[in-house]
This record gives structure tokens, sequence and C-alpha cells, in this order.
């Protein structure tokens, strides 16, 4: 009977470490990943993909100036009431241009095209660029050599995404030998920016760490009479580069390859190296306010520098500018996922996420982040999960130069089946995080930026050999090519 007893306790110790060794890269997939990126990377991304193009487009100058005279007087004086509307126009009054249209638009002398003119620049000061571009095309039409209307039609293109039509026409406008210089620089100008958003571009962030918990030991030490291994800390590196190029097309369709790396290497416990290499096509079509994306992509990883599992999947996705604040990102994904020596962990994912960034003022922006991931069709059932996260990020760029980034992580997982150590009951698990990044706009050399992060991330589970703290101290070192 004591023998019997004997091996069952060494069997049961056996099956626990053998769990423990084995739950650091699946831990890893679960709470730091998603679609083949780390979270944190995601959100850069989405704030750097609402702001891509907009950041680069110049504000439009118009001046609101109060007409101190009547309707009536207007449309009972015709040369007055067009010299009131030529004059507006000029100055671009977007207050005088909304009261005195309308008038003009009664009158029996009014010229069509000075309409269609006029309605083009209040449209597109109003933010309805596809509109104004349909305006403008119309006085072409009869007059194809009118250099201001062209500018304004390529404009109007511009602002509503159309990058190809309004490369073409800026081009157009380009060649012309008697165009006006204020326009020549503006055409110049906007062919900068329109190069700038086509031209490759290349992310590179390199980070130094120290982790004090690199095989996510839980923080009890003790369950019941068996101990679980010791936490190890190391120091080390990540690094992360991100590739890509968009290829504008007609209409605001447009595609962009995108090219993603991330590993992480350790110093000593190089058997936690991990790295990840992602390849995305992304299909697109965007206007003024909305970008529609089909992106399907495929991720390698290598942990412990061998072969560990390959990931295909589809993903969806919704960005609308609601207002020059605000923005959303909707996104839904599909990705089946391998393993290539674990097969038991093979699963199928459905990952939905909703972003949301609020613009507080040119200083302060806050960005919200709700995902809900469920995984299934794996083996066991303790493997199979329903997962929910809130993450809030907020970001400052203070007067004194400094820029400050608090994150707050919020997340439950609630697992279809129990483990060895939950006994009867289904396994659930909470996670924390709380990040802080420090770095100065001074602080910059070659366009390189370096920051400081210090991050904490803990897991609570009734399982108690997942529930561990982790504490970080990251230097990075950004540079955007």
């Amino acid at each position: 009977m004591k023998q019997l007893f004997l091996f069952l306790s060494l069997l049961l110790t056996s099956l626990v470490l053998m769990a423990q060794e084995s739950i650091h890269p699946r831990q890893i997939n679960s709470d730091e990943f998603s679609m083949g990126y780390p979270k944190s990377i995601i959100l850069d991304n989405i704030q750097q993909q609402i702001y891509q193009e907009n950041q680069y487009i110049p504000q439009l100058p118009s001046e609101n100036k109060e007409l101190m005279i009547s309707s009536q007087q207007l449309l009972d004086n015709p040369e007055l009431l067009k010299k009131v509307m030529l004059t507006i126009i000029r100055q671009h009054n977007i207050t005088g241009l909304e009261t005195v249209l309308p008038i003009y638009r009664q009158s029996e002398f009014a010229n069509p095209y000075l309409i269609a003119y006029a309605e083009g620049i209040l449209l597109l000061y109003q933010g309805k660029s596809e509109k104004s571009a349909v305006a403008f095309h119309k006085i072409l039409q009869d007059y194809p050599y009118a250099e201001v209307v062209g500018y304004y039609y390529a404009l109007a293109n511009f602002y509503n995404k159309n990058y190809a039509l309004a490369r073409y026409n800026f081009n157009q406008l380009d060649k012309l030998s008697h165009l006006p210089i204020d326009i020549k620089q503006q055409v110049d100008k906007y062919n900068e920016l329109i190069h700038h958003i086509t031209s490759w571009k290349f992310n590179f962030n390199l980070s130094f760490f120290y982790d004090r918990n690199i095989n996510n030991a839980p923080d009890n030490q003790q369950w019941g009479r068996f101990r679980f291994s010791d936490k190890k800390s190391d120091f080390g590196i990540t690094y992360q580069g991100l590739l890509s190029k968009k290829f504008i097309f007609p209409q605001g369709f447009y595609f962009q390859p995108n090219f993603y790396l991330y590993g992480k290497q350790y110093y000593q416990y190089r058997h936690y190296n991990d790295f990840n290499s992602r390849i995305a096509l992304t299909f697109a079509k965007a206007d003024q306010y909305n970008d529609f994306t089909l992106q399907p992509y495929a991720v390698r990883r290598l942990y412990g520098e061998k072969a560990y599992s390959y990931t295909l999947g589809n993903q969806v996705s919704w960005l609308h500018h609601w207002h020059y604040r605000f923005s959303t990102l909707f996104s839904l994904a599909y990705e089946h996922q391998y393993f290539d020596r674990q097969k038991f962990f093979n699963n199928h994912r459905q990952i939905f996420n909703l972003t949301s960034l609020y613009a507080l003022t040119a200083k302060h922006t806050l960005l919200l982040n709700q995902e809900v991931v469920h995984q299934y069709a794996t083996r066991d059932s303790e493997d199979s999960y329903w997962g929910w996260s809130i993450k809030a990020d907020w970001r400052t760029n203070w007067d004194s130069g400094l820029g400050t980034n608090i994150s707050f992580l919020y997340g439950k997982n609630k697992y279809k089946g129990p483990t060895l150590l939950t006994q009867q009951h289904n396994r659930k698990d909470r996670k924390y995080a709380l990040m802080l990044q420090l770095k100065h706009r001074k602080l910059q050399y070659a366009g390189f930026q370096p920051e400081i992060s210090l991050q904490y991330y803990a897991h609570r589970s009734n399982s108690a050999l997942h529930s561990y703290t982790r504490k970080e101290i990251f230097f990075n070192i950004n540079k955007i090519f």
C-alpha cells in the first residue's frame, strides 16, 4: 500500500512539473499575443494607423467674418451680390459662404459654375470631400484648363483618400508653366505627402530588460506536499521590426503588405528565447472617414530556439473617423494554430477587437481596447476558453518635453474544463497589468528615441500553478525609417 501511495505521489509530482514546464509558451499565446502580434504592439499600430495620414494633412485656411448686409439688399443688387460671393470665396469666409450661397442661388443672374465652385469649397470645409470632388468635376468637364478648380479637385480627392487620382491631378498641374506660385507651392507640398504615404516604412524597436520571473513560476511555491520550481530571473533584449508599403489604386483602393518580426533573447536561459515572424497582406478600400480591410496572415513561432507553432488566419476590420478627435477600429479575426510537437494544443480561435481613440487635446490621447477571444477545438477541454480583456492607455506630451504613457489592463479567461489542480472545477483566470513609459523629446539622436518602461503583471487563478507575478524593467530604443 505504501509503495502504491509513493508511486501515485511521484506520478502526481511529475505531472505538475510537466505542466509547469509547458505553461510559459502557452501562457504567452493566450495573454500577451493576438493575431501573431504582442498586444502592446497592436495598440501602437492601431494608433499609428489612425493617424498615419491625418497627421500629415495641413489644415485648410479659413476666415469667419460677419456680413453687415441683408439678404434682400443683395437680391436687389445682382452686381453687389456677385462681388460679395467672389470676395467671401477669395477670403475663404466659410460662415459668409454658408449665408450668401443660398441667396445667390435665388438670383436669376446666378452663374451655375460659380455656384458649383462655391459648393465645392463649402463641402470641402464641411468635411464632405467626396461631394466636393463631384462639384469641381462638373466645372472641369466644361473648363478643363481652369487651374484653380483643378487644384481644388485634386485637393478634394486627396482628402477623400483617393490618392491615385489626386497624385495624377497634382502631377498634371505641376506640368503647367503658368501655374500661380502659391498653388505651385501647395501642389509640391501635397505631392510630398502622397510620396510619404506610399513609400516603404520600417519601424524598429530594441529593448533591454530585466525579467524577475522568466518561467512564470507561481507566487506560492508550495501546493500541498509538492513544491513548484523557483522563479528564474535574467537580463535580455527584445527586438521588433515592421516593414510595410502602401500601393494605391483608383477609387481609394490600396494594397499593403506587412512584414513583422518580434523576438526575445535571454542572456543565460536561452531555452526561453522566443521568436515570431508575421506576414500579412492587406486589401483595403478607404475614403475620408472609413477604411475597410481584409487581411490574410501567417505567423511562424520558434520557442527555445526550436520550431514551436504556426498560425494561419484572416482578419476583417473597419476603421471609422467619427470626429477629428475620435476614431474607432472594429476587427474580427479567425485563425487556426498548429503546434509542431505538442499537437494536442492545436486549436481554432476567434478574436473580436474594438479600439477607441480619443484625442482629447493635441497633447493628451486616451486609447481604449476591448478584446474577446474564443479558443476552441482543442483535444482537451481544459485548453479551450472564452477570454475578455480591456486596456486603457493614456499618453501625454508635456510642455517640458516629457512624454508619459500609463497603461492598465484587466482581463478574464474562463476555461471549458478542469485541470489537475482545480479538481472538479473549471479553471478560471484573472489578469492585471500596469505599465509606465517615460521619454523626453530632447533625448533623441539621428531619429532614435530612447525610453524607459516599468511593467507589473499579475495572473491569478483557481489553479495554484497559474497564479504568478511578473515585474519587468525595459530600456527601449525606437526608430522609424
